[in-house]
């Protein structure tokens, strides 16, 4: 049985470089798996609703840049 530091430098050998690197392969590999549920229209309610949430969201932001009134 190895010690937990062995354990612990054996998984910090992978940089941040690394890990950028392993996460923008997993995410071109999603792209290419779910491609054609990118490219479908967007369901009128689905973007009802995120455009409801848009409105508020500016209008939250627009009560904090003048203080709540």
């Amino acid at each position: 049985m190895t010690a937990p530091e062995e354990n612990d430098m054996t998984l910090g050998m992978a940089g941040p470089a690394d890990l950028r690197a392993v996460r923008t392969g997993i995410g071109a590999a999603l792209r290419v798996l779910y491609s054609d549920i990118l490219r479908e229209k967007l369901a009128d309610r689905i973007g009802e609703l995120v455009q409801q949430l848009d409105q508020r969201l500016e209008r939250l932001d627009q009560q904090k840049d003048t203080g709540g009134t």
